[in-house]
């Protein structure tokens, strides 16, 4: 039980992470004749920081992200799941647990 808790925690942490990496990117801003004034992020850009970010770490490959942007692309939410392993979890009835973890932030304004 407190393995799987720690399992969570941690996808919570690398999720928060990401989000916040998108969030913060400036390349995922939106930029009206080349000036830094748009506030909307592009999911293709949010998509391409968060692989990146993942893929940091070799042991986060199997976490499974779906990105939703708000209907004024100024936040973004990102679900994250991973089924992992329990130690000794065969031994009652259950050797798998999927976490699903959700996190959002807003995009950095630019000015």
């Amino acid at each position: 039980l407190g393995q799987a808790f720690v399992q969570q925690r941690d996808l919570q942490a690398v999720c928060d992470g990401a989000v916040a990496a998108a969030a913060a990117s400036g390349a995922d801003l939106d930029r009206e004749n080349g000036v830094g004034t748009g506030t909307s992020l592009r999911f293709d850009d949010v998509r391409r920081v968060v692989v990146a970010y993942l893929a940091r770490d070799e042991s986060r490959r199997s976490v499974h992200v779906n990105a939703r942007l708000s209907p004024d692309r100024t936040r973004i939410t990102l679900t994250c799941a991973e089924t992992m392993t329990l130690p000794l979890g065969a031994f009652f009835g259950r050797g798998h647990v999927r976490h699903v973890v959700t996190s959002s932030a807003r995009a950095a304004v630019v000015g």
